[in-house]
Order: C-alpha cells, then structure tokens, then sequence
C-alpha cells in the first residue's frame, strides 16, 4: 500500500507518484483521461486500488470508489488512525491560562450549551440564536470529497426547503464532474445574533439565500449544541 501522508491542502492522501500524475495529465491533454480509462476492460480491481493511491487520493474518496474492498480501505483507515495518535503524542501540553476579566460575547460563531430540539427554533440567547447548521461538501471526479462550508437555517422545516430548492435547481441527467451536496445530517448550533440580521439584510458575511443562509467562516462549522 502506498505511504499515507498529510498533504499541503491539509488533507489526509495517498503520497501522490509524481511520475503517474504526470502520465495521467499528459494522457488526459490527449483524450485519454479517468473518464476514458474507466471504460478499460480486463482491469483488476487491485489495479484500480493501487492507481487511486499513486496519485494521491484523499482517504475518504478512496473509501467512496467502488472498486476499493472493505479490505483496503480498512488497513488505510487503520494506517490514519495510527498516523492521529503519533501526532497527538508529539502535540505539546496546553498551557493553562491565566485568570482574566469577563469579556464582552465574541461575535464568532462558538460552542452553545443549548439543549437540542428538534423541528422547533429554541428561544434565543440575548446576544446570539440558535439555529440548524447543514455541513456540505464538494465532490470531484477523480479525487473525491472536500469541506465546501456550510449552511444554516432557522427550522429544520427551513433547511427541508432549502435543500429540496437546491436539488430542484440542478440540472437533470447524469452528476456532473463536480458539484457540492449536504454532508451528514444537520444539528442545532448557535451563532451570533448581529450577524445572522445582515446575512437576512444581504450586507453581511453570510449572504442570504432563501430558507437559509451561507455560513461565513468557511469550513470551521459552528459546534453542535449541547
């Protein structure tokens, strides 16, 4: 199995060949691409296996291929499991801070200690409200999955809507070579009040879209309440 290594893009990847990616490349500028080469007959899966690895699939897009057995995504799963425990070993231990004066409510979005309920918006918070955050990522052919922010909505009635308006809106036919969708299931969090009322306004950070709202602090979804 090919070495498992954190990638500049911070994600966790197969160490890419830099000699395959290029064939690949110069292939796919001369009509021969993935696309062309999934059409291949007679191809082992195990050769399927080790050429995802050799130019540098992400873990968790290696996992969704359907080429890839149980079997192989188990031992890489396994390699990464590894590859968190040597680094949380190496982590130096948190300095405990100093005592300090009570500070004002920070306006990022942050945990809540909100009790969770469904289906309902829960009474807000003087500074902040809570609301349902729907996590989404980017798929791409050929290399897998990717964080693509976030959404949030103040109902799970609202992120129904705007979820089935976001499919209703894609074009029809097969799924194009990259396209973003929901990833997991949504979950109340809470964000800061202020910021919500300029998403709504469409002068904030969070750009307003009906039945809910971008979130603005890219991949850094808020924390799930309490």
């Amino acid at each position: 199995m090919q070495p498992i290594v954190i990638a500049k893009d911070g994600y966790v990847r197969f160490q890419e060949n830099k000699l395959v990616s290029h064939l690949l490349d110069w292939a796919s500028e001369r009509g021969c691409s993935l696309n062309e080469l999934a059409r291949l007959d007679g191809i082992p899966r195990s050769d399927w296996e080790q050429f995802a690895q050799l130019i540098g699939y992400s873990i968790s897009g290696f996992g969704e291929l359907s080429y890839v057995s149980d079997a192989a995504y188990d031992k890489a799963r396994a390699r990464v499991d590894k590859i968190d425990k040597i680094t949380k070993k190496q982590q130096p231990k948190p300095v405990k801070p100093a005592k300090a004066a009570k500070a004002k409510p920070s306006k990022r979005l942050a945990a809540s200690t909100a009790r969770f309920t469904k289906g309902v918006v829960l009474e807000a918070t003087p500074t902040r409200i809570r609301m349902v955050c729907q996590p989404w990522e980017e798929s791409e052919r050929g290399w897998g999955t990717r964080p693509d922010g976030y959404t949030l909505h103040r109902s799970m009635e609202e992120h129904a809507k705007f979820i089935k308006l976001y499919w209703d809106a894609q074009p029809s036919g097969p799924a194009p070579d990259e396209y973003s969708r929901p990833a997991g299931k949504p979950y109340w969090c809470e964000v800061d009040k202020a910021e919500v009322a300029h998403g709504e306004s469409g002068k904030g950070t969070m750009p307003y879209h009906k039945h809910g709202f971008w979130g603005s602090n890219g991949n850094n979804c808020p924390t799930r309440a309490g």
